[in-house]
């Protein structure tokens, strides 16, 4: 399932992208580092589906064709795209804290009791 972010900066909230949820560490470091056409195209392949709306109003929904229609987006989104990934990356990130459990050779902890 992918995961939706949506654009918070007033008067752009019709925005968003749905990131993938399956990230490499090798894709993620890339996304981090390289640029230009590299990056457009990790970006188009890491996004499966978006609404990013123009300066006139039309709403792109292929991320493919975001790269080619830069130039007429609202600068405010420029920074956002590539924002938006990193959240959702940062935010799968966590999910693997979370799913993290403590092993101690198979001794378990005790639940601390109060005393009377």
């Amino acid at each position: 399932m992918a995961i939706r972010v949506e654009c918070s900066t007033p008067g752009l909230e019709a925005n968003w992208i749905e990131v993938s949820e399956v990230w490499t560490r090798r894709e993620l470091q890339e996304f981090a580092t390289v640029t230009g056409d590299a990056f457009w195209a990790l970006w188009a392949r890491k996004v499966s589906a978006c609404c990013i709306v123009d300066a006139t109003g039309e709403a792109l929904s292929d991320p493919a064709v975001v790269q080619q229609r830069l130039d007429d987006l609202d600068i405010r989104l420029l920074r956002w795209l590539s924002a938006a990934v990193l959240s959702a990356t940062q935010h799968l990130l966590n999910l693997g804290e979370a799913s993290a459990r403590l092993l101690l050779n198979g001794v378990v902890m005790a639940v601390p009791t109060k005393m009377m």
